[in-house]
C-alpha cells in the first residue's frame, strides 16, 4: 500500500515537473516562438491580400452555363450526311458556324473584346443525349464568366445553325435546277421537257418549303436554359479560418522546435558524449 501511494506521489511531482518545463521552456525561447509565429501570420495575411485576385482566377471561378437540347426532325432525316446524329453533330462543331457566332459577339460585346477564337470554341459543348427510347438528340451548352451571356450565345447558334444548314441545302437544290434548267432548254423532246419543268417545279416548292421554316432539320427540344452559376475549380477557403490555422500551426511547430533546442542545450551541458554521438 504505501509503495503504490509512493508511486501516485511520484507521478503527481512528475506532472508538475512537467507543466513546470513546459513553462520554463515557452519562457525561455518565447521570442524565439512570437517571431515564427508572427512570420508565419503576416506572410499568409500579406500572400492572401497581394495576390487575392491572382488566387481566385486560378481557383476559384464562378461561371455560368446555359444548355440546350435539339432534335433531328424525321421528316429532315434524308437531308443529313449519313443519316446520324455524328454528322449533325460534327456540322455543329464546325468553325463556320461557331466563327460566324464569335464575330458577331465579338464586335458587339466587350467581353469578348480580349478573348480569342481558340479560347471560344473551348467554351462550347456538343454532345449526343437519349431523350427516351424512339428520340436522341444533341445538348449544346455554353459557359462565360457573364450571368446573361452563355443564353444570349446559344440563342445566336441556333439561329446560325439553321441558317447554315439552309444555306447549304439551298445551295445544292438550286445547284441541281441550274442542271435541269440547261437540260430543259437544250432539249427539244417535249415528254423530256415537262420532265425536267416538273423537277423544277418540285425543287422551288423545295426551296421555298425550307426558307419557310424556322429551324431546319432540327426543332429545339428545350430552349436555351437561364445561365446556372457554378464554381470553376475548386472553391478558395475562407481567408480568415486559413490564416488562423496557418497562425496556429506555426505555434505548435514553434514550440516543438523550443523543446528540441532546450533539448540539445541539456544535451551540450549534462551528456556531451550522448551529443557528439548523435552528431555523428
Amino acid at each position: 500500500m504505501k509503495q503504490d501511494k509512493n508511486d501516485d506521489i511520484l507521478q503527481k511531482v512528475e506532472g508538475k515537473i512537467n507543466v513546470f518545463d513546459f513553462l520554463n521552456v515557452f519562457l525561455k525561447y518565447k521570442k524565439l516562438i512570437m517571431m515564427i509565429v508572427l512570420i508565419a501570420g503576416s506572410t499568409s495575411a500579406i500572400y492572401y491580400l497581394i495576390l487575392k485576385d491572382h488566387s481566385l482566377s486560378t481557383f476559384h471561378k464562378v461561371m455560368y452555363r446555359s444548355e440546350s437540347v435539339l432534335l433531328i426532325k424525321p421528316s429532315n432525316q434524308n437531308n443529313i450526311d449519313g443519316t446520324n446524329l455524328e454528322s449533325m453533330v460534327l456540322r455543329i462543331k464546325s468553325d463556320a458556324i461557331l466563327k460566324g457566332v464569335f464575330s458577331k459577339f465579338h464586335t458587339q460585346n466587350s467581353e469578348f473584346r480580349n478573348i480569342q477564337y481558340e479560347t471560344f470554341s473551348k467554351m462550347f459543348r456538343c454532345d449526343v443525349v437519349n431523350i427516351d427510347a424512339n428520340k436522341s438528340g444533341f445538348r449544346i451548352s455554353m459557359e462565360t464568366a457573364d450571368p446573361q451571356l452563355s443564353q444570349n450565345i446559344l440563342i445566336c447558334f441556333i439561329s446560325e445553325l439553321s441558317n447554315y444548314l439552309k444555306d447549304n441545302t439551298v445551295e445544292s437544290l438550286e445547284s441541281k435546277k441550274s442542271f435541269l434548267r440547261h437540260n430543259y432548254e437544250i432539249s427539244s423532246d417535249i415528254n423530256k421537257k415537262q420532265h425536267y419543268a416538273d423537277q423544277i417545279i418540285f425543287i422551288d416548292k423545295q426551296i421555298n418549303d425550307i426558307k419557310a421554316q424556322n429551324y431546319y432539320i432540327f426543332e429545339v427540344w428545350s430552349q436555351p436554359s437561364a445561365p446556372k452559376e457554378y464554381y470553376q475549380g475548386s472553391k478558395s477557403a475562407n481567408p480568415i479560418l486559413l490564416i488562423g490555422f496557418i497562425i496556429f500551426l506555426s505555434l505548435i511547430l514553434s514550440i516543438t522546435f523550443a523543446f528540441f533546442l532546450e533539448y540539445l542545450h541539456n544535451l551540450r551541458e549534462k551528456e556531451p558524449e550522448k551529443l557528439r554521438h548523435l552528431k555523428q
